[in-house]
């Protein structure tokens, strides 16, 4: 039977033994009865070191997928363009939506694959189960839009979840749309890398790239990696939503928008678009290792007069303690040769999350520069607040332009037991710009042991909070018919006070065609911290909600008190536009004490929420504020679409 092999030590039960395989043919390489020729050889940084468990596509996932003809791509950077091309990507499906990714927590995204899931797109997504470090307010979000997803007919939501699981994470992020427009991410699909917050004030985030390309080939591949992986009559860890522990407990949870960060720069909003070629899906756990190809493969090629660039969330430099140079992380060990060979290598690690294993990577190699005389540097860096999340690198090799980005971290688990994607192509000129955000950010990054002074912080752009009543949620465009269903909320962050002979309504002058006011009753009050609804028909909204609204504009419930027309000009009333207008709420003097406007330009003494001149409101929806007493004067900051009316429940007071 010749020699004995052993499972890879320090790692858990139920490993599948087998032989190595030759990286050019799939086959397992010629018998010499030793354990050498097994692939847990632990002597083997390469061919062996590996593991296997039950439910892996090793044979058929063995080789990565590599398409040589020549497609349009369109790179975007994290955190100030990714959310645009990602939301652009999603709007594009006609059919089917797939979607396997670590988290999903966007709500701006969920907006988009709602429309799609009413237009009659088919969207299916898989989730990981149990993210490291998942915040109960995370959960709660993700849950939300995995619950609205899931109840739909044509959406499915299945997350990653059992004992055993075939990886230890699901990490990889992907989409495919319509089985030939892919997208492939370093960044997790939340606020963190993909705020949607304003830009032109700056931005906060995690540093990350997203890239979409329309190629029928690379599409196959990452479909089927996700049947595979999303196939619940094979596999017995895929727990749909619905099935505990996957629902969502609190049902008057409803998610925050995500803050106008102002704190960082954000000089990459752009996309840059172009063509690639000889693109190559790198998936772990099968072929991430690999010297021949992939990414190892392109970097042991470099040498004089070549570069290499790389950002990492994660790189340690040793992956088995006390096991000399075989155990440490083969993929430094790659950069480390390339430099010896005659290429100028950087390294830029996250200095945010570091758990002192990028100091020391950054450490170690800096030491071997120092030592060896070789074009080799490491730092750390945050630059946009979050730190950096990428996991890329960046090749020049005499006149090719390489470019390599995914989800794969520099841990051996990432490596080699997580389910990962990463996408590598040529480009110049997405590697021109790809170079240009890593020379931003590598001018601001610091090496170990040097540190930055920071200055006493002063806040920008700060308004403090509303002491008046404030419009705090409106509902503009009711599903099915408009009339008698529209409403608008107020919420009071200021002292009592009495509202009798104030109007609500949407003219800027009395007897503006299709507008109107209507007067709160003499003795109407708002408390402090109060929230009162008024409804265009009681009898509706009750109907709706479950519970009666404060008032009325339309006097169609006789128990509840109803505001009272001011002024009878031609085409009096309040029915709200779907593409642009406003409600005001006046004095009875008529001096505006808050107003909001949607569409259009600057009227009514604040900015409008802005809307496409294409576009109406999405129906259902509301226009609500957040934070409830945060006013700025412009709709666009202090508003937010909400796909969860919430009247008489306002959110962070």
């Amino acid at each position: 039977m010749g020699v004995s092999s052993y499972p890879y030590a320090d790692h858990t039960a139920g490993q599948i033994l087998y032989r190595k395989l030759d990286e050019a043919t799939g086959l397992p390489l010629p018998d010499t009865d030793t354990a050498a020729d097994w692939a847990q050889d632990p002597n083997d940084p390469i061919d062996g070191r590996k593991l296997r468990y039950h439910g892996w596509d090793l044979e058929e996932f063995f080789f990565p997928a590599v398409a040589t003809s020549t497609v349009p791509i369109t790179m975007a950077v994290a955190p100030e363009g990714a959310l645009d091309l990602v939301s652009q990507t999603l709007a594009l499906a006609q059919e089917s939506i797939l979607i396997e990714t670590y988290t999903f927590e966007s709500v701006p995204l969920y907006e988009v694959i709602s429309r799609r899931l009413q237009a009659g797109v088919v969207v299916t997504m898989l989730l990981e189960g149990r993210p490291a470090g998942w915040a109960d307010t995370d959960r709660n979000t993700e849950l939300w839009i995995a619950r609205r997803i899931h109840d739909h007919p044509n959406g499915t939501v299945y997350f990653f979840y059992g004992d055993p699981v075939r990886y230890p994470y699901q990490h990889a992020k992907f989409i495919v749309v319509d089985g030939e427009v892919v997208l492939v991410s370093t960044e997790n699909f939340n606020g963190r890398a993909m705020p949607a917050d304003r830009k032109d004030n700056g931005t906060q985030g995690h540093r990350g790239f997203v890239v979409t390309m329309r190629s029928p080939d690379v599409a196959a591949r990452l479909t089927a990696i996700f049947a595979r992986d999303c196939d619940p009559a094979r596999h017995a860890d895929l727990v749909p939503y619905g099935i505990a522990p996957f629902v969502l407990d609190d049902s008057n949870f409803l998610p925050l928008p995500d803050p106008d960060w102002t704190t960082h720069s954000a000089p990459f909003t752009a996309t840059v678009a172009a063509t690639a070629t000889h693109l190559t899906v790198i998936q772990a756990p099968e072929n991430a290792l690999r010297d021949r190809d992939a990414l190892l493969g392109l970097i042991l090629r470099a040498g004089p007069g070549d570069a290499i660039a790389a950002m990492q969330l994660n790189e340690p430099y040793t992956w088995t303690e006390g096991m000399g140079d075989v155990g440490l992380n083969p993929r430094l060990q790659a950069l480390v040769t390339a430099a010896r060979q005659g290429a100028s290598v950087r390294l830029l690690l996250d200095g945010y999350y570091d758990n002192g294993n990028n100091t020391k990577t950054c450490t170690r190699l800096n030491r071997i520069a120092h030592q060896e005389g070789v074009d080799l540097a490491c730092r750390l860096g945050n630059v946009v607040g979050l730190g950096i999340h990428a996991k890329t690198f960046f090749v020049a090799l005499e006149e090719e332009r390489w470019v390599h980005l995914g989800s794969i971290n520099g841990t051996e688990t990432s490596n080699k037991r997580n389910r990962e994607v990463a996408i590598q192509f040529r480009s110049a000129a997405v590697y021109d710009r790809a170079m240009e955000v890593f020379e931003n950010d590598w001018a601001q990054a610091r090496a170990p042991l040097v540190h930055h002074i920071f200055l006493p912080w002063v806040a920008r752009d700060y308004v403090p909070p509303a002491d008046h009543p404030l419009i705090s949620e409106v509902l503009i465009n009711p599903r099915g018919i408009d009339a008698g269903h529209e409403w608008v909320e107020l919420y009071n962050p200021g002292r009592t006070l009495s509202i009798g002979g104030w109007t609500l309504g949407d003219a800027l002058a009395a007897g503006d065609y299709g507008d109107g006011r209507y007067a709160f009753p003499r003795e109407a009050r708002l408390l402090h911290d109060q929230v009162i609804v008024i409804a265009a028909c009681a009898t509706y909204f009750s109907a709706e909600y479950g519970f009666n609204p404060d008032y009325e504009w339309a006097n169609c419930d006789p128990a509840v008190p109803d505001l009272t027309p001011v002024g009878s000009w031609e085409g009096f009333g309040l029915a709200l536009g779907n593409d642009q207008d406003e409600v005001l709420l006046l004095r009875a003097d008529g001096a505006i004490v808050d107003s909001v406007a949607w569409g259009g330009s600057t009227r009514a003494g604040v900015i409008p929420y802005p809307l496409a001149a294409e576009d109406t409101f999405p129906f259902g929806a509301t226009l609500k504020r957040y934070p409830p007493d945060m006013d700025r004067d412009d709709c666009s900051r202090d508003f937010y679409i909400s796909w969860n009316p919430s009247p008489r429940n306002v959110a962070g007071r």
